[in-house]
Formats: structure tokens, sequence, C-alpha cells
């Protein structure tokens, strides 16, 4: 498991042009910012194709500032603006108990 942050660049940017150039599936954090994905044994042959494409990436966003900003932030930290975190607490275990009920 890795999982990469920066003080430079929006980390969500970042995961964002992983995607929508290379086709990764890169899960988004917050608290910091920042994205992270497993490596398996499977995925292991991968991981210099994922480095050179993680530094073209990077590369992109220090050429095109534009590229280093998304919406997807805020929608993802909206979680945060709950006031009352126990709603959250209750949706998650709904949600889960939905998902786990056997029929």
């Amino acid at each position: 498991m890795i999982s990469i942050t920066s003080n430079e660049l929006n980390p969500i940017a970042l995961a964002d042009r992983m995607h929508t150039k290379y086709g990764y599936a890169l899960n988004k954090t917050q608290n910091p910012l920042s994205f992270h994905m497993c490596f398996t044994m499977s995925s292991a042959d991968n991981s210099l194709i994922f480095v050179k494409d993680l530094k073209l990436a990077i590369k992109d966003l220090k050429e095109d500032p534009s590229l280093n900003h998304t919406g997807d932030t805020a929608v993802y930290g909206m979680a945060a603006q709950i006031p009352d975190k126990s709603l959250l607490n209750d949706f998650i275990v709904t949600v889960l108990e939905e998902i786990l009920e056997t029929h």
C-alpha cells in the first residue's frame, strides 16, 4: 500500500490526471489530501509503468497549472462539513448493514 501527498501539487488533481490520461483508479483521501493504492503480486510487475505514468502526470500538472485544481475535493470533503458526526456514522452503519445482509 502506498499513499501520496504533496505540498506543491493537489494530490486529488494528480489522481484525476492519472485516471483520465492513464486509466488508473486511485483512492482519494483527505486530512491530508492524498491518494493511495495497493500493489499486489499481480500488479507488482506494472510498478515501473505506474512510476513512469506518475512522473508524466506530475509533469503535466507542473506545465499546465489549470490541471492542478479540481472540484472533486469539495465534494469529497462534504462529509467533513457535517456538524453531527454521529449522522455520518449512522449512515455508514446502515449502508454496511444493507450490503452485508444475506437474503
